[in-house]
């Protein structure tokens, strides 16, 4: 049983207001600076590294596995698990006037690599048609 089948919610009007919607089966699409993914689109059973800053001094890096997403009380709630010590958290995502706030980054690695891919390139051929063309594909 997936999470979002406990808790109602309005799904037309977060997707309308381009907040948080489901992707499939096993994707979301969380709007927000906080979700660093090719499309905002994070996916389960996919490794992700969290950069917490609770305080907003100290960084901790943790790599985890996304086990469920879901919608409830003006918050995107993802249920995350350490990759190496197994332990099961949930990083809270708030919704507050149309915005996401929250004191975590969610980072697909891949997506990251693309983008230091582009940069590379851009900076190897400035306006060369592979930049354009990888740029497009992000």
């Amino acid at each position: 049983m997936k999470a979002q089948d406990q808790f109602d919610y309005d799904s037309a009007i977060l997707g309308l207001n381009h907040l948080y919607s489901v992707v499939g089966e096993d994707s979301f699409f969380i709007n927000s600076d906080c979700i660093l993914a090719a499309n905002k689109i994070v996916t389960v059973g996919k490794t992700y590294i969290l950069f917490d800053y609770p305080s907003g001094k100290c960084v901790k890096t943790t790599d985890v596995r996304l086990l469920d997403v879901y919608y409830n009380d003006d918050a995107v709630h993802m249920i995350v698990q350490c990759i190496i010590s197994q332990q099961i958290f949930t990083i809270v995502l708030h919704v507050d006037e149309g915005e996401v706030y929250c004191t975590s980054m969610v980072v697909d690695l891949d997506y990251f690599i693309d983008q230091l891919n582009i940069k590379a390139i851009k900076q190897y051929c400035g306006n060369c048609k592979e930049a354009e063309k990888r740029q497009s594909k992000s």
